[in-house]
């Protein structure tokens, strides 16, 4: 936001395309957390290393689609009759982007694996880790940095600012690092072995990418849906100018934050769900859905409160100067209804992730 309105406007178009784009790819590969949760439930263990295998296949695939869409991406948002001056920054984005496709499929998979094998505290670790090093990676990436003269090491080098291809080269950096730190843990790890993931596995007729695919593509379709609704709305507010999208981009970027608990918690759900139904525990299917809608709702309420009490500060912590007084009046209104809509996705993407977790994923969808 530091870098000008107009970047803010074109991140906002960047945002909504690129969530959109990952959607549609990740939402096949979330399959993998409950196919594999119910191999872990039955006590299945070896099989799960022949999922973790023929989905890296399938996310090899799938990258390269992403990657086309990537290509093209500020072609496609041109013709949608967004505003030409932000394209350059789009486009800069977006070519650079695409190296960080396939480490971030790949690293879905090793994650929702982690989480089905009950190794969640392993994610959060490497990601912690991953988002130390992230910051001053990042800054430096976009803004450049200049060290004085008197540093001991690297004295007087400069790293000239990237921009908005420094935020791409950030992203990349996140999830390659990540990735390769999950990795050599799951690799060397004891604990890991009885799982088979680095061995050698027979794929005849490809039972498992075929097993992804079939629970995969109705969440697909439901959650790109929901992403495509979403960034309508940002194309939209597009024909409005600079500070309309500013706005969005401010609003846009809390939901994330805040959406992220939510959708780890029903996700988390559908793991749980995946466990006992593998286990044949059907009892205790009503009360962990009861449990995880109280706490979720909980969770949204106290989220709704702050978009409604303190819309200005939370745009103000982002970068929006008080003088932007328009951006600031479209920002309050926006944090209204989002709030709204939050809480009312909260408790419906909880009740999916239970039924995710017994693999029907085509009542969502439809």
């Amino acid at each position: 936001s530091h870098l000008g309105t107009q970047v803010i406007a074109a991140c906002a178009l960047i945002n909504v395309s690129k969530v959109l784009t990952y959607v549609m790819g990740m939402s096949i590969l979330f399959a993998v957390g409950v196919v594999a949760a119910q191999r872990f439930g039955a006590k299945d263990y070896s099989t799960i290393g022949a999922i973790f295998q023929q989905a890296i296949l399938l996310s090899t695939i799938i990258s390269l689609i992403i990657g086309l869409c990537f290509y093209y991406m500020d072609t496609i948002l041109a013709s949608l009759g967004q505003e030409k001056i932000l394209m350059p920054a789009i486009k800069q984005f977006f070519h650079t982007a695409i190296w960080g496709i396939l480490p971030e499929f790949l690293l879905v998979i090793c994650q929702q694996t982690c989480f089905a094998i009950k190794k969640q505290r392993l994610v959060i670790t490497c990601n912690i880790i991953t988002f130390i090093f992230y910051l001053p990676v990042a800054y430096v990436f976009i803004h450049g940095i200049k060290l004085p003269h008197t540093a001991t090491l690297f004295a007087g080098i400069t790293f000239h600012s990237l921009g908005v291809k420094g935020l791409a080269y950030a992203f990349i950096f996140s999830s390659t690092f990540n990735l390769l730190i999950l990795l050599c843990v799951m690799k060397s790890k004891k604990s890991f072995a009885r799982y088979q993931l680095f061995s050698l596995h027979r794929h005849k007729g490809l039972q498992h990418v075929r097993k992804l695919a079939h629970i995969g593509w109705p969440m697909c379709v439901q959650f790109t849906g929901e992403v495509l609704i979403f960034t309508i709305i940002g194309l939209l507010i597009g024909q409005y100018g600079e500070d309309s999208l500013a706005a969005f981009q401010v609003v846009v970027q809390w939901q994330g934050l805040c959406i992220v608990p939510i959708f780890g918690i029903s996700d988390a759900v559908s793991i749980i769900v995946g466990h006992a139904a593998g286990a044949k525990k059907l009892n205790d299917l009503n009360p962990i859905l009861n449990a995880t809608l109280i706490l979720v709702g909980g969770l949204a309420a106290v989220v709704l409160l702050i978009y409604v009490s303190i819309p200005t500060l939370l745009a103000e912590i982002y970068g929006v100067p008080k003088s932007a007084t328009q951006t600031l009046d479209l920002i309050t209104v926006f944090f209204q209804y989002a709030s709204i809509g939050l809480f009312l996705d909260a408790l419906r993407d909880n009740i999916i992730g239970a039924l995710r977790g017994l693999h029907d994923t085509q009542f969502a969808m439809w």
